[in-house]
């Protein structure tokens, strides 16, 4: 196991998943964290405390309470290696003092203690099940419209703008070595999901949330965690149809997306819980009425469902930013098949002012910022990513983007 804090301002974590069983393997791994990033604990603690802090300002659910309450009903659903990776790094959290205790933190008020109880870190790491904070936009080229013939894509994360920006601090590319259920994962440290990811069967995907006004469930007793299933489905995944099965197979909490892509094309997965249904959306699928997708072989998504049975409305910014991906692709394609650095303009367009709803930003400066910015060629998974730098520091317009992998790290 190695974890190296890079000179790019992100931790680059290798784990050797068949080493030690799972509960060891969680909690070697989180006192390399501990060794890495100090701070880690008061980090994670005031990222909860400052963004619970936001959802009670704007008059949104959920409060911490009710995360943790979520939290435990959907954990013990989780496939036991998945359980046993998270109580190891609990055990770990243990031998820190006032850390990792029963129940500590079911009060909101003890958030921003500097410390991580069971509750915390139970929320931590069923953030996205729990907790509706990012936003997020996809995009790729394949086929013809791709200068290799195989597929180039660009993803975006974002997320609330935070006072400390202490995500900032914790980005993490990790390995997990497994034979052939390898996985590469972008997220943050102490996290063993795939915000973003790839495996080595050379499959990616990304999860956007993409809100329908629908409540959150009263009954989760049959829900499960939508990115810790991501994950199983990287590592048990060989093809992109199998890939897709996979995910769509289960019943979650939150509708949301799924850009998913191999070598040959990118899809998303339209994960719109309940009636009407479920959908993958291809560059030739037909679309709800008044969008338009005119780009052969391209697709782009950003927070919203686009196939016809899609009901709820398309807010201004998810409007901005499609009507900027189809600008851009355009006109970039005019010129020719598209290559990586293509994609990185595109990925990595800040408008005039880094703002969506001011100039169509699809990499955002604004009120949701793009934490994160991957850049990916399939073929060969030359990777590239822009991280938000830490401090509290306006975010930087325009990105910078770092060559993580010059190949594949499997």
């Amino acid at each position: 196991m190695t974890i190296q804090k890079t000179a790019h301002g992100y931790f680059r974590i290798t784990l050797e998943m068949q080493s030690v069983p799972r509960r060891e393997l969680g909690k070697q791994y989180m006192e390399a964290v501990l060794i890495a990033e100090p701070e880690f604990p008061a980090l994670v603690d005031n990222l909860l405390r400052e963004q619970f802090a936001v959802l009670q300002r704007a008059g949104a659910t959920p409060d911490f309470p009710m995360a943790v309450a979520r939290a435990a009903v959907l954990g013990p659903r989780l496939a036991g290696e998945y359980q046993e990776e998270i109580e190891g790094m609990l055990d770990a959290l243990a031998a820190l003092p006032g850390h990792a205790t029963p129940s500590a933190a079911s009060n909101a008020a003890t958030l921003g203690d500097g410390r991580l109880s069971r509750d915390e870190f139970w929320v931590w790491q069923l953030f996205a099940d729990v907790v509706r904070p990012t936003q997020c936009s996809a995009s790729a080229a394949f086929g013809a419209s791709s200068a290799t013939g195989k597929t180039i894509l660009g993803r975006n994360l974002d997320w609330d703008a935070l006072p400390s920006n202490d995500a900032s601090r914790l980005h993490a590319v990790t390995i997990l070595n497994n034979g052939p259920d390898s996985v590469c994962l972008f997220n943050f440290l102490g996290s063993l999901i795939p915000v973003s990811g790839f495996n080595a069967s050379r499959l990616f995907l990304g999860s956007l949330d993409a809100e329908t006004g629908a409540p959150y469930p009263t009954d989760l007793g049959s829900m499960f965690s939508y990115l810790f299933e991501l994950r199983s489905g990287l590592e048990h995944s060989r093809t992109l149809e199998d890939l897709a099965a996979q995910v769509q197979s289960k019943p979650y909490p939150f509708n949301h997306l799924v850009f998913a892509a191999d070598e040959k094309q990118a899809i998303v997965l339209e994960e719109f819980i309940g009636s009407p249904g479920r959908g993958v959306r291809t560059t030739t699928s037909l679309l709800r009425d008044g969008v338009a997708w005119d780009i052969p072989d391209t697709l782009a998504t950003v927070n919203d469902f686009r196939l016809p049975h899609a009901k709820a409305p398309i807010d201004d910014a998810d409007a901005l930013r499609w009507d900027s991906f189809r600008h851009l692709y355009a006109s970039r394609l005019a010129r020719g098949p598209l290559h990586l650095d293509d994609l990185k303009r595109i990925a990595g367009y800040s408008g005039t002012d880094g703002t969506t709803l001011g100039s169509g930003a699809l990499y955002r400066s604004d009120g949701f910022p793009s934490i994160q910015s991957i850049v990916l060629r399939m073929d060969t998974l030359e990777t590239w990513v822009a991280f938000t730098p830490a401090g509290k520091g306006p975010i930087p317009i325009d990105p910078v983007y770092v060559q993580v992998f010059e190949a594949s790290p499997f």
